[in-house]
């Protein structure tokens, strides 16, 4: 690919909110297939992909948590809006939405620390690098209940502030494809 064409891309994709909501969509779709609480146990369809489901349910609220705070970012004019992003600690990155934006409570950043263990091991391997950080792989119909809720308030507030946009807004040819929410142009 053209180095030119390749970095345009890449600068449009950093400036669409939206592309972290579409990827979280794909990865909650995915989960819900495998979701255990959907399962038939007379058939056994499903039940054996409880971590699986946990794992690509953390990957989308990861997704969902990036996006809002890229969102966030681009609004108050940051020009660096991916900046300390490539990590998957979702309370820590949670901590830099805006309070005014979206409030955690203990629960949430409860769940939060769950879903960081299914993307860093608990979704991936059989156990972790250290002793210390091994636990139980499990999940009760209330934690399921609990991370759907964290996730559709998630996904509602990207949706409500996100765009998606082609190429970059310092360039001849940017638009928004998606305005819903789009910071003035």
């Amino acid at each position: 690919m053209d180095p030119k064409v390749q970095s345009r891309l890449f600068d449009s994709a950093t400036q669409s909110p939206g592309s972290w909501l579409v990827q979280a969509i794909q990865l909650r779709e995915a989960s819900i297939r495998l979701d255990w609480i959907n399962g038939n146990p007379k058939t056994g369809t499903n039940l054996g992909f409880m971590v699986e489901y946990r794992l690509l349910l953390s990957l989308s609220v990861e997704n969902l948590v990036k996006g809002i705070l890229v969102a966030h970012r681009i609004r108050h004019g940051d020009r660096e809006p991916t900046k300390g992003l490539f990590s998957h600690k979702l309370r820590s990155l949670a901590a830099n939405i805006p309070s005014s934006a979206i409030q955690f409570d203990n629960a949430e950043n409860l769940i939060l620390e769950d879903l960081t263990r299914y993307i860093e091991w608990a979704g991936r391997y059989p156990f972790p690098r250290n002793p210390i950080d091994y636990s139980w792989r499990g999940h009760s119909n209330t934690e399921h209940d609990a991370e759907i809720h964290l996730w559709k308030r998630l996904y509602s507030h990207l949706k409500d502030i996100g765009w998606v946009s082609k190429g970059n807004p310092n360039e001849d040819g940017w638009f928004f494809l998606l305005t819903r929410g789009a910071p003035d142009a």
